[in-house]
């Protein structure tokens, strides 16, 4: 918890601090005196431009930082307000630098535990990866409400309020750590969204309220979460009364009428991304990729991975078969996935691959609106060969 004294104390740093100060300001979506005035301290610069929305002008900031040298004992790459200050610009104007992840992977070599798991916590931003667990939690919520990407629940605020009540925590963080901390503390006082329905009377009252609007498709998704005692109990009336036809007759007709009617094969498959690497990826996707393609060269060709990202879906699928080949070049193998975002988190599902001769067929199951497909490729090419102009020739086909 952040007490009244503590505050006091921080407010004490902020006055003296002039970027400990911004970065508060920026917290609390207050516009700082002279944020766009260039300085000699490249933190106060990108302050600004993140600031100022200056997507170009951080850019240029950030391609100037990644110019130095990094190594563990280099100053800038010790800097936690600076490295976040770069993945924060990297996320909020979508852009990418190679070597934020090599900076954090060298700066995880230490043996300290506190610089550990705030490391732990910079590679999870860098990776998109927002789910708010661990111990160092809290310092991904004001981060996400930067970006505006936060949704606090009572799970969530359950687990900042634990990470933050840590005894002895406070004194180990700096004070910019400190100010993160702080803003993390109110906003899961402020921010977090009501749980609908918490009690049983407001789920019975919700009910009452919203019955005439409800559609089949949401009676479902009621009669699917109710516990399996209140099923029992509903066969044995239908029993009872002979009903037994009804349920299993008209009933599931209607029901698998509504389940399915909405769901279309897509026509073609939209390619949104291409990227020549798989550092993007998921962590573990990207461990599950690497045991399949091959990296070895010999004189004349060479291995390359190019990963696919597929315009998401605009509408939720049956099962079906994506079909991948390519005219010239030769397909070693492939690795699939679903990605799905949901509550900040990237959870991913492999999916089955069949290789046939030439071309290799993903096994798609029903897929839901906005579940992304994503496709590794492991190409043989020519040496000199460009390999975006290979990734441009794909065939991806949509099957029955």
């Amino acid at each position: 918890m952040v007490s009244l004294i503590e505050r006091q104390s921080l407010a004490a740093l902020l006055a003296v601090d002039t970027n400990l100060r911004k970065i508060q300001d920026l917290l609390d979506g207050k516009k700082s005196v002279n944020s766009l005035s260039p300085s000699q301290d490249i933190r106060e610069n990108l302050l600004g431009t993140i600031a100022s929305c200056d997507s170009a002008r951080f850019k240029i900031l950030a391609d100037e930082v990644g110019r130095r040298k990094i190594a563990i004992d280099s100053d800038w790459c010790q800097d936690d307000f600076l490295v976040f200050l770069i993945i924060l610009g990297c996320h909020k104007f979508d852009y990418s630098v190679d070597y934020i992840i090599k900076v954090i992977d060298m700066r995880r070599r230490t043996t300290n535990s506190t610089p550990q798991k705030i490391n732990e916590v910079f590679l999870s931003l860098a990776r998109h990866e927002f789910g708010i667990d661990g111990e160092f939690c809290f310092l991904k919520i004001p981060f996400l409400h930067l970006v505006g990407e936060l949704k606090i629940g009572r799970y969530e605020a359950e687990k900042a309020l634990n990470a933050l009540s840590v005894p002895g925590l406070w004194e180990e963080l700096s004070p910019f750590f400190k100010v993160l901390a702080q803003k993390a503390y109110d906003l899961v006082l402020i921010a977090r969204m009501p749980q609908v329905a918490e009690t049983t009377d407001e789920l019975i009252e919700g009910v009452k309220r919203h019955v005439k609007n409800l559609t089949m498709r949401q009676w479902f998704q009621v009669l699917v979460n109710l516990p399996g005692a209140f099923y029992l109990r509903i066969i044995i009336l239908f029993i009872g009364f002979g009903f037994v036809t009804v349920f299993f007759g008209i009933g599931k007709a209607l029901i698998d009428k509504e389940m399915f009617v909405n769901r279309v094969r897509p026509d073609i498959i939209i390619v949104k991304n291409v990227v020549k690497d798989k550092s993007h990826l998921p962590y573990f996707a990207n461990i599950i990729a690497s045991n399949y393609f091959k990296n070895s060269a010999n004189n004349k060709k060479y291995f390359a991975n190019i990963s696919i990202e597929c315009l998401e879906f605009k509408s939720p699928t049956p099962a079906f078969v994506v079909e991948v080949s390519h005219p010239d070049a030769i397909i070693i193998n492939a690795f699939a996935f679903i990605q799905e975002f949901e509550f900040g988190e990237r959870a991913f599902t492999v999916v089955p691959v069949q290789r046939d001769s030439g071309r290799f067929r993903l096994m798609l199951p029903k897929q839901e609106t906005g579940n992304q497909l994503i496709i590794i490729l492991n190409f043989e090419v020519d040496q000199d060969e460009d390999v975006a102009g290979v990734a441009r020739r794909l065939v991806l086909r949509s099957l029955q």
